[in-house]
């Protein structure tokens, strides 16, 4: 019982130590993340559009046709933003996604060949930031935009590769939603490193390297 008390003490006890900092630090003006920029260039895996579209296809029974082999290229984005206050930030995000898989005769097994799914999303994106020390913070967000999926359809149109039909590109255009669940970031003045769990069109585990300016 003395112990649990002793670490429940040292772990309040040390949060209030970081709380104190933080707020010597807004009072002194030494928040040296305030009114600065932002640039990050970011790597992930698997959106949730990317698990239900793979899931689906790997399910005979909602699928008309057979699909093999499929490439993920993984999710990459590029966002921007601005510090606005010690706890908010707004900005915009851009990323994309994409895999390639074999279409097959559903018979026969036979392959008629390799088609594409690209997803390409530009957001606006807002943040809050809910612990700003000065070499890590933590935030969550929420992203809202556009997003156009883009896939080749020549193999699901019937054709083959003999048929002298390069392409037949299918696309939609659809709001793009996404919401930042936690991001963690460490670093310095200038360079920092990130880490982010999402739910959305953004890869559900994202890392990657950032420049404040």
């Amino acid at each position: 019982m003395k112990r649990l008390f002793a670490i429940t003490l040292a772990v309040v006890m040390a949060t209030a130590s970081i709380w104190a900092e933080e707020g010597r630090t807004r009072a002194n003006g030494r928040d040296w993340n305030s009114n600065r920029s932002s640039l990050s260039f970011n790597a992930g895996y698997a959106s949730l559009l990317w698990v239900g579209a793979s899931t689906l296809s790997w399910i005979p029974a909602l699928s008309t046709k057979g699909v093999k082999d499929l490439n993920y290229f993984g999710a990459y984005s590029i966002q921007y933003h601005n510090q606005n206050f010690w706890w908010f930030r707004s900005g915009f995000k851009m990323n994309w996604e994409g895999y390639r898989y074999n279409i097959t005769d559903a018979s026969t097994s036979a392959k008629k060949g390799t088609s594409f799914t690209h997803l390409a999303a530009i957001m606006g994106s807002v943040q809050f930031t809910y612990l700003n020390l000065k070499y890590f913070q933590m935030y969550a967000g929420i992203d809202l935009g556009l997003a156009t999926y883009v896939r080749d359809d020549r193999y699901d149109a019937g054709y083959s590769s003999t048929d002298g039909k390069s392409h037949v590109i299918k696309y939609a255009l659809m709001p793009a939603l996404n919401v930042t669940a936690l991001g963690l970031a460490v670093g310095g003045e200038h360079v920092y490193g990130l880490l982010e769990a999402n739910v959305g069109v953004e890869a559900l585990i994202k890392a990657g390297i950032g420049f404040r300016f």
